[in-house]
């Protein structure tokens, strides 16, 4: 009997920790100015995979060109499936990023597995695009060209805006993940990228192709996470 009154007064003592949670919050959204909500991923990946592909494109047209052999190549099977993998890999990446972006302790594991596999799709291009190039061709590239190619320079200048753009709006979700999110929308900027330059580039030979530019957009985006951990915090 005394234990029963015990356990009955313990538990008046101990605060309803649901109701005084949700006090918490009510009290310190008083005063706050309504916010607009973020669209789902999914449409804000559509909206600003049309924008920045379309920035490309723009800057593309006004200030390098296009290839004199575009509209024969596009009729390849094997640079549209190139192209198709490129494009899938950057909206696949978009939209990890901005899924993580948004805090929320529901994470599933979809954006972690979306990185992984274009992690690994890159990899296996650029193994496949090794095992293809004759060795002397490898090192006629570099010797060639030096440090910096054209190619490698375009790249990077293509992705400038973009990054620039997508990490603004990711730092406004206030992301609780910055290594993954930063990671996550640099690689999807250099797959935008790297399909414009195979728009732009006439050289098809795979040693070009595993040097100049499939390297480089996959090397680049591990300056996503140093970019997430130094610029994605709160």
């Amino acid at each position: 009997m005394s234990n029963t009154v015990t356990e009955k007064k313990t538990h008046k003592m101990i605060p309803d920790k649901d109701k005084n949670t949700k006090d918490l919050i009510s009290t310190l959204a008083e005063d706050l100015p309504p916010v607009r909500p973020l669209l789902p991923p999914a449409k804000r990946t559509a909206l600003w995979s049309v924008v920045f592909l379309a920035t490309m494109l723009l800057a593309v047209t006004v200030i390098k060109g296009f290839r004199h052999d575009l509209a024969t190549v596009l009729t390849g099977t094997s640079f549209l499936a190139e192209t198709f993998v490129l494009l899938l890999s950057g909206v696949l990446c978009l939209y990890a990023g901005f899924k993580l972006s948004v805090p929320d302790i529901r994470y599933n594991k979809i954006p972690f597995t979306t990185v992984w596999f274009v992690i690994l799709l890159a990899v296996g291009a650029n193994i496949t695009l090794f095992l293809l190039s004759e060795p002397q061709h490898l090192y006629d590239e570099i010797e060639k060209y030096g440090i910096f190619h054209h190619c490698a320079v375009n790249l990077i200048l293509l992705m400038a805006v973009p990054i620039l753009i997508v990490f603004y709006l990711v730092k406004k979700s206030a992301p609780v993940l910055p290594l993954w999110t930063g990671y996550a929308v640099f690689l999807a900027i250099a797959s935008f990228a790297a399909v414009m330059m195979r728009l732009v580039c006439g050289a098809d030979g795979f040693a070009h192709l595993l040097i100049w530019h499939f390297l480089p957009a996959f090397g680049l985006s591990f300056l996503g996470l140093l970019a997430g951990i130094t610029l994605l915090r709160w």
